[in-house]
């Protein structure tokens, strides 16, 4: 047991170091996006327990799918870049959240990221959850 352990040790240090730089912004974002978002809530007056498990488990979740993606690029010989564009996307989007929580609770950002902000909630929001009408079956021709 004790050397399964090693070897996994090993293997988890052999990738970090190819990857070290981006799991370090990742996790150095994850964190300030836990503290912003706290303090948005608590400043805010919308400090929810079940926001909180609920937001958990959305990081919980991104580490899950960036170990996966990780799994996939190293054991099965994926390109590389897909690992790194994946976790790019989760640090941006870990940014996305930190300027949201800041804005939460009075810090302004330029227009710009107020712009591209906007948008990005405004798309979020418009994406209908079943385009399909009931009885409308249109997909076979009738």
């Amino acid at each position: 047991m004790v050397e399964q352990l090693a070897h996994v040790d090993q293997f988890i240090q052999s990738v970090m170091g190819k990857y070290d730089v981006y799991f370090f912004i990742f996790m150095f974002t994850n964190l300030i996006d836990i503290v912003t978002g706290v303090l948005s809530a608590v400043i805010t007056k919308s400090f929810r327990s079940s926001n909180m498990a609920q937001g958990i488990m959305k990081k919980v979740s991104t580490y899950f799918i960036l170990a996966l993606v990780l799994v996939l690029v190293e054991g099965f010989g994926l390109p590389t870049p897909l690992f790194i564009s994946t976790i790019i996307l989760y640090i941006v989007t870990e940014c996305t959240s930190i300027l949201e929580n800041l804005g939460n609770f009075g810090v302004t950002h330029p227009a710009i990221i107020e712009r591209i902000i906007n948008i990005i909630n405004t798309n979020a929001e418009t994406i209908p959850e079943n385009t399909e009408k009931e009885g409308d079956d249109t997909t076979n021709g009738k």
